[in-house]
């Protein structure tokens, strides 16, 4: 099977297609014939971080791809959920940047109902760190004052569109006016362009000062979250809650996944030099044709890293 193999030439990070053999599952995994991955920051970071470490030919390669969609060609023995031909998404701990993928049964739920198989893959990682951070870390309540810094990206614009649909005011900051309209249309009530506005200012003045100053007052905690390092056991929590609590309002077109442009398997550097740029409005999807089971070709491409923050506040 074809998977993305990274390397290093000179200072510059080279994403190769490459032939490598078919993953072995075990007995409590699927092997998935990949349909979809997205394009995550994390995959960014692995990078950046395996340029940092690099310096013998025995330091290990990064696992690129945190999520995917697709269907099951294999089923463990202990397996009793899924069988031969279901239409998954799910969470990989790496490899998604491949043709087939093994994942334990536990990490992966259905399509959501009415979305087409390539699009879900975009969904399962947002969802839970979305789930992780406003819901279970949070607490997040109806009618609360939800701000979400630099939101026109894939996480940002499934969670103004999960807040509302559970009755929270969003207020957003972005970049540019284009990212303002986006974020706005997807029923952010309060738009603020960071770039041109203080939105500590801003903020403060549409609340009528309930601000940080509420922190105090009420005792509250700050909790910062993120999934990616959580176990695969509260990974498999959050999907489980994922598909109970969001997998409905996408069956009923209440929330949908953006997809800002799609690369195929063989363009996996422009689909991260693309991330670097941050223009996106909503998620880059990376694809491999199920048709004929190929994109075909190989290639080399360079590319460069820099790191970007989004961050929320709860009121």
């Amino acid at each position: 099977m074809k998977a993305i193999h990274c390397d290093l030439l000179g200072d510059a990070d080279v994403l190769q297609v490459i032939e490598v053999e078919k993953p072995k599952i075990r007995d409590d995994e699927v092997l998935i014939e990949v349909a979809a991955t997205s394009v995550n920051w994390a995959d960014l970071w692995k990078l950046a971080d395996f340029r940092r470490k690099v310096r013998s030919a025995t330091s290990p390669k990064p696992n690129l791809g945190l999520e995917c969609s697709g269907r099951i060609v294999e089923v463990g023995s202990q397996v009793t959920r899924w069988k031969i031909g279901d239409e998954v998404c799910g969470i990989v701990p790496g490899g998604g940047y491949a043709e087939l993928v093994a994942v334990c049964d536990k990490l992966v739920i259905p399509i959501p109902m009415g979305i087409p198989l390539r699009d879900a893959a975009t969904l399962p990682l947002s969802a839970c760190l979305i789930w992780h951070c406003f819901f279970r870390l949070n607490r997040v309540r109806q009618d609360q004052i939800i701000l979400i810094h630099r939101a026109a990206g894939g996480v940002g614009s499934l969670a103004i569109q999960i807040l509302k649909y559970y009755g929270c005011h969003v207020y957003i900051t972005a970049g540019t006016r284009e990212k303002i309209a986006f974020c706005k249309g997807l029923g952010a009530e309060v738009c603020i362009n960071y770039r041109k506005e203080n939105f500590y200012k801003r903020v403060f003045e549409e609340t009528k000062g309930k601000d940080f100053g509420v922190i105090a007052a009420k005792n509250i905690s700050i909790a910062g979250g993120n999934s990616l390092s959580l176990s695969p056991a509260a990974h498999a929590t959050l999907l489980n809650d994922v598909e109970k609590n969001i997998w409905p309002a996408i069956a009923q077109q209440r929330i949908r996944p953006i997809i800002y442009k799609s690369f195929k398997l063989i363009e996996a550097a422009d689909a991260h030099t693309a991330m670097q740029k941050s223009i996106n409005l909503g998620k880059y999807l990376r694809s491999v044709d199920l048709d004929t089971g190929r994109d075909g070709g190989s290639g080399n491409m360079g590319l460069g890293l820099k790191t970007v923050g989004v961050g929320a506040g709860v009121w």
